[in-house]
Protein backbone atom coordinates (compact mmCIF):
# COMPACT_ATOMS: atom_id res chain seq x y z
CA UNK A 1 0.00 0.00 0.00
CA UNK A 2 2.71 2.41 0.59
CA UNK A 3 4.57 1.70 -3.04
CA UNK A 4 1.32 2.83 -4.05
CA UNK A 5 0.68 5.78 -1.96
CA UNK A 6 3.72 7.30 -3.21
CA UNK A 7 3.59 6.17 -6.84
CA UNK A 8 0.37 8.21 -6.71
CA UNK A 9 1.89 10.84 -5.17
CA UNK A 10 4.51 11.06 -7.75
CA UNK A 11 2.12 10.71 -10.75
CA UNK A 12 -0.27 13.43 -9.17
CA UNK A 13 2.88 15.69 -9.23
CA UNK A 14 4.13 15.14 -12.70
CA UNK A 15 0.56 15.14 -14.18
CA UNK A 16 -0.17 17.62 -16.60
CA UNK A 17 -4.02 17.51 -17.09
CA UNK A 18 -5.28 18.46 -21.16
CA UNK A 19 -8.27 19.03 -18.87
CA UNK A 20 -7.64 21.67 -16.12
CA UNK A 21 -10.77 21.41 -14.43
CA UNK A 22 -10.25 17.38 -14.18
CA UNK A 23 -7.03 17.75 -12.61
CA UNK A 24 -8.49 20.63 -9.95
CA UNK A 25 -11.29 18.11 -9.16
CA UNK A 26 -9.27 15.15 -8.88
CA UNK A 27 -6.49 17.22 -6.71
CA UNK A 28 -9.48 18.22 -4.25
CA UNK A 29 -10.82 14.83 -4.57
CA UNK A 30 -7.38 13.77 -2.90
CA UNK A 31 -6.32 15.91 -0.91
CA UNK A 32 -10.36 14.98 1.06
CA UNK A 33 -9.55 11.71 0.93
CA UNK A 34 -6.33 12.27 2.32
CA UNK A 35 -7.88 14.75 5.09
CA UNK A 36 -10.23 11.93 6.12
CA UNK A 37 -7.58 9.49 6.20
CA UNK A 38 -5.42 11.46 8.93
CA UNK A 39 -8.14 12.24 10.99
CA UNK A 40 -8.80 8.89 11.80
CA UNK A 41 -4.82 7.99 11.89
CA UNK A 42 -4.89 10.97 14.56
CA UNK A 43 -8.10 9.89 16.63
CA UNK A 44 -6.31 6.66 16.81
CA UNK A 45 -2.98 8.04 18.35
CA UNK A 46 -0.71 6.99 15.09
CA UNK A 47 0.08 10.91 15.07
CA UNK A 48 2.96 12.54 17.94
CA UNK A 49 2.76 16.29 18.62
CA UNK A 50 5.12 17.25 16.01
CA UNK A 51 3.40 15.47 12.89
CA UNK A 52 0.22 17.15 13.85
CA UNK A 53 1.90 20.26 13.67
CA UNK A 54 3.23 19.36 10.31
CA UNK A 55 -0.02 17.83 9.31
CA UNK A 56 -1.90 20.85 9.98
CA UNK A 57 0.19 22.98 8.06
CA UNK A 58 0.37 20.94 5.39
CA UNK A 59 -3.35 20.97 5.08
CA UNK A 60 -4.01 25.10 5.63
CA UNK A 61 -1.01 25.11 2.74
CA UNK A 62 -2.91 22.88 0.44
CA UNK A 63 -6.40 24.03 1.61
CA UNK A 64 -5.15 27.54 0.72
CA UNK A 65 -3.82 26.84 -2.46
CA UNK A 66 -6.56 24.82 -3.78
CA UNK A 67 -8.45 28.25 -3.12
CA UNK A 68 -6.30 30.00 -4.92
CA UNK A 69 -6.73 27.63 -7.74
CA UNK A 70 -10.11 27.00 -7.87
CA UNK A 71 -10.82 30.99 -7.71
CA UNK A 72 -8.13 31.16 -10.91
CA UNK A 73 -10.05 28.51 -12.94
CA UNK A 74 -13.51 29.92 -12.17
CA UNK A 75 -11.87 33.40 -13.75
CA UNK A 76 -10.69 31.46 -16.80
CA UNK A 77 -7.05 31.28 -16.06
CA UNK A 78 -4.44 28.51 -16.18
CA UNK A 79 -1.99 28.72 -13.48
CA UNK A 80 0.49 25.71 -14.02
CA UNK A 81 3.05 26.97 -11.19
CA UNK A 82 -0.11 27.22 -8.81
CA UNK A 83 -1.28 23.82 -9.38
CA UNK A 84 2.46 22.56 -9.16
CA UNK A 85 3.03 23.84 -5.56
CA UNK A 86 -0.39 22.22 -4.14
CA UNK A 87 0.82 18.85 -5.45
CA UNK A 88 3.65 19.63 -3.90
CA UNK A 89 2.16 20.04 -0.40
CA UNK A 90 -0.20 17.43 -1.22
CA UNK A 91 2.23 14.78 -2.26
CA UNK A 92 4.05 16.00 1.73
CA UNK A 93 0.96 15.22 3.21
CA UNK A 94 0.55 12.06 1.80
CA UNK A 95 4.04 11.06 2.46
CA UNK A 96 2.55 12.01 6.12
CA UNK A 97 0.20 9.78 6.15
CA UNK A 98 1.72 7.01 4.45
CA UNK A 99 4.88 7.10 7.22
CA UNK A 100 1.68 7.13 10.04
CA UNK A 101 -0.16 3.78 8.86
CA UNK A 102 3.76 2.08 9.18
Amino acid sequence: MKQFLMCFAAVLVACVSSNPGADLKATQKTFAATVRSLTVLKNAGKLNKEEIKDTTELINKVNNGLKDWETAYAAGLIKPELSQTVKKFLTALISLESKAKE
